[in-house]
């Protein structure tokens, strides 16, 4: 895809988070994975994935992430820019891409060692064959239970399949945008329950919870109210929904990585 940008979204929780306890860091995406900060592990692979894109790693503190990589930094063939966050991860991703105003845009997390340069080439070339604004990227529950059938994950009923988000987004079109504006409201009622259905609508939550909404139904629902073209992308890979958000997943993504390394 040309002309391509991609933010890297590297915030955490801080030294409490589990995940930075258990890797001996001050910083989550910095937790060691087979011998390198777990976020390197996500720039290498959107690196082989889009060879050229701009890459522009977003955090608060981001100084502590760029010393870090200082020493990685060399076998990074594309540029890697360090953007100071905006205090949530929406609001960051919105002032970034109006500043940049630069578009498609890419956004992955940096807890995502597992994400392959495959399955990035996959969503990027899906998103490069269909008519809308905004893709996001998922996979199915019945290919990530027979991958790593211990390994808990967060799922949701659409249809006759369940589905995890990937942390994986296209914003393809600077109307694209409005998601995002979207969802920094939706930050902000993160804990009243009642705002976030209201946004979306009774009727749709009931159509969820009865299992009577597909994924492309559910992304039809999605568009018109938010106000902009939404489309999903089901990855074959399993390990696309396979973030680190526990410890459980460190010792995961390091036993699968230090393999192959």
């Amino acid at each position: 895809m040309q002309d391509l940008t991609t933010f890297v979204l590297a915030g955490d929780r801080g030294p409490n988070d589990p995940v930075a306890r258990a890797g001996g860091v001050t910083r989550k995406v910095l937790a060691p994975i087979a011998g390198k900060p777990m976020i390197c592990h996500v720039l290498e692979s959107l690196i082989e994935a889009q060879p050229g894109t701009r890459i522009l790693v977003i955090a608060n503190n981001c100084r502590d992430i760029e010393q870090a990589l200082r020493p990685y930094a060399a076998s990074f063939s594309s540029p890697v820019e360090f953007v100071e966050g905006a205090g949530s991860p929406a609001v960051s991703v919105l002032e970034a891409a109006k500043a940049r105003d630069t578009y498609p845009l890419l956004i992955v997390t940096g807890d995502h060692p597992l994400l392959s340069a495959a399955a990035i080439k996959e969503f990027l070339t899906a998103a490069s064959k269909q008519d809308a604004d905004v893709f996001a990227a998922l996979t199915a529950r019945s290919t990530v239970v027979r991958a790593f059938p211990k390994c808990s994950r967060t799922f949701i009923r659409l249809g006759k399949e369940s589905y995890s988000g990937a942390n994986l987004f296209l914003i393809k079109t600077r109307q694209g945008l409005k998601v995002v504006e979207f969802w920094t409201k939706l930050e902000k009622s993160r804990k009243k329950a009642l705002k976030i259905v209201s946004a979306f609508g009774w009727g749709n939550l009931f159509r969820v919870l009865l299992r009577l909404t597909d994924v492309d139904r559910a992304m039809d629902r999605i568009s018109g109210t938010v106000g902009v073209g939404v489309r999903a992308v089901v990855l074959k890979d399993p390990a696309s929904a396979m973030d680190v958000d526990k410890e459980e997943h460190l010792k995961l993504a390091r036993s699968l990585l230090e393999k192959e390394a």
